[in-house]
């Protein structure tokens, strides 16, 4: 039996499995910010610095080889 077609299903009290739902609701506040996401902004930010460094240094091996062993020089 489909959910359309049983007697107990009113579409007030289906509520596609959020449980709590409109308590949830009622109960956000402001979007403020903690300290955490000044650490984690300079988390981010160190790991992007340190990814970029790396970056290079693998296009500089990958250079580096390219010319060993197809250019052998």
């Amino acid at each position: 039996m489909s959910l359309f077609h049983s007697r107990s299903w009113h579409p007030s009290s289906h509520t596609n499995g959020r449980v709590g739902h409109e308590h949830t609701l009622s109960t956000l506040g402001d979007f403020t910010t903690t300290w955490r996401v000044l650490l984690l902004s300079c988390l981010a930010s160190g790991i992007g610095v340190f990814s970029a460094f790396v970056a290079l240094a693998l296009l500089k091996l990958i250079g580096l080889f390219t010319n060993l062993f197809f250019f052998q020089r």
